[in-house]
């Protein structure tokens, strides 16, 4: 196994968290470990898989399962211009 099948990991973990904003997340190494050598020359790990790898998957979930709101601008062109200008704001709870 080399470091970056764990880096690999790792960096799915983080998305994935991310994504939905937990701040805390206890990883079991040993199971990481493992995890990144399963998945060494294959696809990403599936969310279930990288959750089985977290302490504190309890807490996890609770945040996981908690709605998030998601803030995103749309952007429109100006006719012959290279600058956009903001059209809408709008919010979305996931």
């Amino acid at each position: 196994m080399c470091l970056f099948s764990i880096i690999r990991v790792l960096t799915d973990m983080e998305a994935l968290l991310s994504t939905f904003k937990i701040s805390v997340a206890l990883v079991n190494g040993d199971k990481l470990a493992d995890l990144a050598l399963k998945y060494e020359l294959e696809t990403s790990p599936s969310r279930d898989e990288l959750l089985s790898t977290i302490v504190n998957v309890d807490t996890v979930l609770n945040e996981l399962n908690t709605p998030v709101k998601i803030d995103f601008q749309v952007f429109t062109e100006k006719p012959k211009k290279e600058k956009l200008r903001k059209r809408t704001k709008r919010s979305f709870v996931c």
